[in-house]
């Protein structure tokens, strides 16, 4: 959860290096397991009753990860000044829901994978 911020520290980047998406890199790992994974294991095991095709994992378990990492998007945007995404909303949410599929679908170890995945989305 903690390798985003060791691979770019905030402190260390130059001001307003981090602009639009990229703001949220130091977040990825943060949005990635401590949220998302978190959230779509517990409502996936207890509320979800339609599977991914060959998967365990769950679609509810899925859409409340994305609206999860939604929230707490909105609360890193109320409470941290320093970040400003301006108009990338869309590719940010992309991001997101693509990491939450991604999680659906892996079967490597899921706490490394999905921060470095988001971080890299975030990046690109």
């Amino acid at each position: 959860m903690f390798l985003p911020i060791w691979l770019i520290p905030r402190p260390c980047t130059q001001k307003g290096s981090l602009g639009g998406a990229r703001a949220l890199v130091t977040y990825a790992g943060v949005l990635a397991v401590g949220v998302g994974d978190t959230v779509a294991s517990i409502f996936g095991s207890i509320m979800g009753e339609i599977h991914w095709p060959e998967t365990k994992k769950t679609f509810e378990g899925t859409m409340t990860s994305i609206f999860a990492q939604i929230i707490s998007l909105a609360l890193i945007l109320t409470f941290d000044h320093e970040v400003d995404i301006n108009h990338s909303y869309a590719w940010i949410w992309g991001s997101l829901s693509t990491v939450s599929l991604l999680e659906a679908y892996t079967t490597q170890i899921d706490n490394l994978l999905l921060p470095l995945y988001l971080l890299i989305l975030l990046m690109a």
